[in-house]
């Protein structure tokens, strides 16, 4: 599996009745996590785990944000950027994807532009959000 696939494909044209932006992404993918430096991280994510988290329904509705929360911090209602629904196991890509429905307003409106424009292009780098994720230790 490549660990550096894109996670966000181009912009749907799906809207709901309240006009949110939609992008179809990963949320995770089975194997080794990788760390800040993008190196191979110490944790490992198996795919059973995944499936089994999908099957639960323990992804539908999770928050989504604009980026990680820093040491000894939670996540932020100010990067709050959306909710993810239909969530499914892919099983091709070994990975939980689904559908990103992001909340419009002044503070997100420039990241759903950077979205945008990036993967608009030839070559979209791999975007990144935050999911909460907690493992029993």
């Amino acid at each position: 599996m490549d660990e550096r696939q894109t996670k966000f494909t181009a912009k749907t044209e799906l809207k709901s009745t309240a006009s949110r932006t939609r992008f179809k992404g990963r949320l995770v993918s089975a194997g080794r996590i990788r760390n800040v430096l993008d190196q191979p991280g110490r944790l490992e994510i198996p795919a059973a785990a995944l499936k089994t988290a999908v099957f639960n329904l323990q992804f539908d509705g999770l928050a989504c944000f604009i980026d990680h929360a820093g040491w000894f911090a939670g996540p932020s209602l100010r990067n709050l950027f959306g909710v993810w629904t239909d969530v499914h196991w892919n099983e091709a890509t070994q990975s939980v994807d689904g559908i990103l429905n992001v909340y419009e307003n002044e503070l997100t409106s420039p990241i759903i532009e950077i979205f945008n424009q990036t993967l608009a292009g030839d070559i979209a780098p791999d975007l990144g959000v935050s999911i909460v994720f907690l493992r029993d230790l």
